[in-house]
């Protein structure tokens, strides 16, 4: 694994409200730059909401939704 230095440990990034962010997801991880407390509360939100999907029913033709 190669480690990059990144503008965001700058005075500047500091001062804007922007850093970094690490998401440990299956069995990997991903760091983003430049990502503003905003963001960062939306994705966190989005991570713990319920995930729906969908499954078809070949016979009658319509959708179900699984909980």
């Amino acid at each position: 694994m190669e480690l990059k230095s990144t503008d965001c440990l700058s005075q500047a990034c500091a001062t804007s409200g922007v850093g970094q962010m690490t998401i440990f997801y299956c069995g990997k991880v991903n760091v983003y730059d430049g990502v503003s407390p905003d963001k960062a509360q939306a994705i966190m939100q989005l991570a713990a909401s319920p995930v729906q999907f969908a499954e078809d029913d070949p016979v009658n033709r319509n959708t179900n939704l699984l909980n």
